[in-house]
């Protein structure tokens, strides 16, 4: 049933290559490594703490669309990485682009939201860039309960060996 809810807006064609676990943990920590270092340089953008309205909502669209586009371009790095040759695997990695098209969705979200705000009372504009954030934070939520989910369900102890012997994935939580 879980397969059949993450194969939504992924093609069907051909079923994803099986790699060995070690594989499969070393691409996808990799890919998130790249995903938190775009992220983090899409933060770098000065104008997001401008004094003029504009300037910031035009940062904070920027923002969330360069987010948006980091993590299409780690979704087909997780396609691409296969599935784990282990038990569960298939579920396992689909488990993970679910949980980052979920991320994927809340950012683009988010920037169609933010594109909307008004700029002609500041007041107004930084309660409205406040429920964003509690939107994006609800929606982190909901990725972290697809995670903590399909932790509990798929108990793969070849794949936490791999993420825990894995260098690239030292960095990620």
């Amino acid at each position: 049933m879980l397969c059949g809810l993450v194969a939504v807006g992924f093609p069907t064609e051909a079923a994803a290559k099986e790699v060995s676990a070690e594989k499969w943990v070393k691409s996808v920590c990799t890919s998130l490594d790249d995903w938190a270092e775009s992220l983090a340089g899409a933060q770098d953008d000065p104008d997001l703490s401008a004094t003029d309205l504009a300037d910031r909502k035009d940062a904070l669209v920027g923002y969330l669309e360069e987010v948006t586009d980091a993590t299409n371009t780690l979704l087909r790095r997780l396609k691409k990485a296969g599935t784990p040759d282990v038990d569960d695997g298939k579920a396992v990695a689909g488990t993970f682009r679910k949980g980052f098209t979920q991320a994927r969705d809340t950012f683009a979200d988010a920037a169609d939201q933010a594109a909307g705000l008004a700029i002609d009372d500041e007041a107004q504009f930084e309660e409205d860039v406040t429920d964003l954030r509690e939107a994006i934070n609800e929606g982190a939520e909901a990725i972290s309960e697809t995670f903590d989910d399909a932790d509990q369900k798929y108990e793969v102890q070849e794949l936490d060996d791999a993420f825990d012997e894995e260098p690239a994935c030292s960095g990620i939580a």
